[in-house]
């Protein structure tokens, strides 16, 4: 009976328990400059824009997409901490700019995005489709897995910036989402 309990961790350890790992798929093109996030050195975010998403979507690929603008204080609030986790997992993702001149006219592009991500999203009062900004899209092998709206649920960034008990907790949601997402 203990040689095949060994045999069973061993087999666990190696093989992952019936766990398939997912490889992440690197964004590629132009880097964003993030400073007016008070990231100037970072290099963990690529622009995609709205039709763009959808080629993510159709080629099948494994991505973070956060979609978001300067100017929205969740956002200025998220941006920091998501690079951070992309600091902390090798990851680099796609950053849609709804105020981006590529984009803000776009009206049926982000009712598209909204469309596509409208059973991960929380509703707006009216019941009708929306995404909150900021939003983090995961894509697993082109489909959406998850998505993570705002900050955490007890920060108003109208209102104040994050406790280090909210930033904290920020943290350990990312690092649950980011490390799901190769995981299948």
């Amino acid at each position: 009976m203990k040689r095949l309990l060994i045999l069973i961790v061993a087999l666990c350890t190696l093989f992952g328990c019936g766990k398939k790992k997912i490889e992440y798929d690197n964004p590629t093109g132009q880097i964003v400059n993030m400073s007016d996030f008070g990231l100037a050195d970072s290099k963990h975010f690529y622009f995609a824009s709205y039709d763009s998403f959808f080629e993510l979507m159709e080629n099948k690929q494994t991505v973070i997409v956060m979609v978001a603008h300067y100017g929205c204080p969740w956002c200025e609030a998220l941006a920091p901490v998501v690079d951070k986790m992309c600091d902390q997992f090798g990851y680099d993702i796609y950053y849609i700019d709804t105020q981006n001149s590529a984009n803000v006219n776009d009206t049926k592009g982000i009712e598209k995005i909204i469309n596509a991500c409208k059973d991960y999203s929380t509703p707006n009062s009216d019941g009708s489709a929306g995404l909150w900004l900021p939003s983090l899209i995961y894509l697993q092998n082109g489909r959406i897995i998850q998505i993570h709206e705002g900050t955490v649920n007890t920060h108003d960034a109208h209102e104040r910036t994050m406790t280090e008990k909210e930033l904290a907790r920020l943290e350990y949601n990312l690092e649950k989402e980011f490390s799901a997402l190769t995981v299948e």
